[in-house]
């Protein structure tokens, strides 16, 4: 049987690029999956392309903090739980540090670390002990390494590389902790990401 049948599985940050792909790709393998994103709009076409019972919509900010513990609830309740959630929203900066103002930077973190770290902290605290959970978190080349005119994107990726290995240290071999780091892809992160001045980036990174 393939890994993915019947799984209970949550994908944070569903609604573009390698989120949405992964909606796509788990309802093809019978997986049971909870999508979560800000822009409910993109959900419900992702609904109305795979009109299924395996398919549940859940929007989320997962800049809102306060809201998290009770979204993390509502996902674990639909299904009886979780085994696989992927902690994969994420927002970027393209532009010189020097341009960028430091709230636009704090703001990332509160996308891109603090959002994710919010919600493993609600799942372990709905999560038993001797229950298997895994979280795949989605990193990036430039969690290893650091690249001109996305500093506080490659800092909130670093941290997540920071605390998620802490946090498999800590825990039992019941937490199965991934840290995905893709290469390029063609996704619209840079297209909606933000310039140093807080507008929209609304160009595609190229890869050199």
């Amino acid at each position: 049987m393939d890994f993915w049948e019947n799984k209970r599985v949550w994908i944070i940050g569903a609604s573009s690029g390698i989120g949405e792909g992964l909606v796509r790709c788990l309802i093809k393998k019978n997986a049971w999956v909870v999508v979560s994103a800000r822009r409910k709009d993109r959900l419900e076409q992702l609904r109305n392309e795979s009109p299924s019972a395996q398919l549940t919509l859940l929007p989320m900010d997962v800049e809102d903090h306060g809201s998290i513990g009770e979204k993390t609830k509502d996902a674990w309740s639909h299904f009886g739980g979780l085994d696989v959630v992927f902690l994969n929203a994420g927002i970027a900066v393209r532009d010189r540090s020097i341009e960028t103002s430091l709230d636009l930077e704090k703001k990332l973190f509160d996308i891109n670390f603090w959002g994710l770290v919010a919600v493993a902290k609600a799942l372990l605290s709905l999560k038993s002990p001797d229950s298997l959970l895994h979280l795949a978190v989605t990193s990036s080349l430039s969690g290893k390494y650091g690249v001109p005119k996305l500093a506080a994107y490659a800092a909130s990726k670093h941290a997540l590389h920071g605390y998620f290995d802490s946090l498999r240290a800590e825990t039992s071999s019941n937490l199965r902790i991934h840290l995905v780091i893709p290469g390029f892809v063609r996704t619209d992160i840079a297209v909606t990401g933000w310039k140093g001045d807080g507008t929209a980036n609304g160009k595609m990174q190229n890869a050199l």
